[in-house]
């Protein structure tokens, strides 16, 4: 079996760059995939496909990507003693993502993106209530002002503002919030490129019967779009993992919110669309509040750790 330490796909690409970068790196490039992905759904809705169609696409050109990589490897390296946590990681990406997807049809990009930052408040949240962690003043403070920042942007007060569709993003944020902690699981036994085969094998079987069911005729464009879905997530997704294997959480998060500008530029430059007054506040909350977080949380991290080194120096 591949050990947790084994080279990815990503790997050759990272290594192009000093070792001390490579967490930037993997982050970066995963937030411009992300960021042009997002595009591309937003393009294929624009041609007239149905959801489920780019959720197909998505996931099923994403696995076919690994198509080279399963070769090489054979079967033996994509053996794993954790089928089941494979599974349930994919039951919670696959709901996600149809509902970060969906989202996409009704709201503008920036609104999606800036709503799927708060998924770290919602990691802290799920660290308190299913695993026991104790949170102190300063990561409870620093949630509670991601949580105002997410209604400015929402304003459920305002009924010439609020749409219930608005909800849909951060449902997806909130299932992206539990995906840390199975990743943080699964990471000491499976490497990158086995976690993301498991998951778009397993997204794969679960959209392939939506895909048909919903399939209806687009013009050819749209299935450019739809299959540069596939591709990009699978890149996007595979730097992803990867810098969560080779650094620390408080290094992944601040690089993600490179998507934030990119996807504003994007949404200017091809859809004519400029963002919300209200987002810019709202977005600014949420990242302060999550950047915050991981950085408190990177300090406890370290200051235990040093803790637990002087008492084994004095036993």
């Amino acid at each position: 079996m591949q050990q947790a330490n084994a080279p990815s796909f990503a790997s050759p690409i990272l290594n192009l760059f000093p070792k001390g970068y490579r967490v930037m790196a993997s982050m970066c490039l995963a937030a411009i995939c992300f960021s042009a992905m997002s595009v591309l759904i937003k393009l294929s809705y624009e041609f007239g496909a149905h959801q489920f169609q780019v959720v197909g696409f998505r996931s099923i050109f994403g696995w076919i990507v690994l198509a080279p990589w399963l070769f090489a490897v054979g079967r033996r390296g994509i053996e794993t003693k954790i089928p089941l946590a494979h599974f349930f990681r994919s039951v919670v990406g696959f709901v996600a993502m149809v509902l970060f997807f969906w989202s996409f049809k009704f709201l503008p990009m920036s609104q999606v993106v800036s709503l799927n930052f708060s998924a770290p408040l919602f990691t802290l949240v799920f660290a308190v209530v299913f695993f026991g962690e104790r949170v102190g003043l300063r990561r409870s403070s620093a949630t509670a002002i991601g949580f105002v920042g997410m209604l400015v942007i929402v304003q459920p007060w305002n009924d010439a503002r609020f749409v219930w569709i608005a909800l849909l993003p951060l449902a997806a944020a909130t299932l992206m919030g539990f995906i840390p902690h199975i990743l943080r699981r699964m990471a000491s036994s499976e490497s990158t490129d086995v976690m993301v085969f498991y998951q778009g094998m397993w997204m794969s079987l679960f959209s392939l019967p939506l895909l048909i069911w919903f399939w209806q005729p687009v013009p050819p464009l749209a299935y450019v779009w739809m299959i540069g879905c596939g591709l990009l997530g699978y890149l996007a997704q595979t730097f992803f993992v990867e810098a969560t294997h080779r650094g620390e959480a408080s290094q992944v998060v601040l690089y993600d919110y490179l998507r934030l500008p990119l996807v504003f530029g994007a949404e200017l430059l091809i859809f004519n669309v400029l963002p919300d007054i209200w987002l810019l506040p709202g977005a600014a909350l949420i990242i302060a509040s999550a950047v915050y977080i991981a950085r408190r949380e990177a300090w406890l991290h370290q200051d235990k750790t040093s803790k637990d080194a002087r008492t084994t120096m004095v036993k």
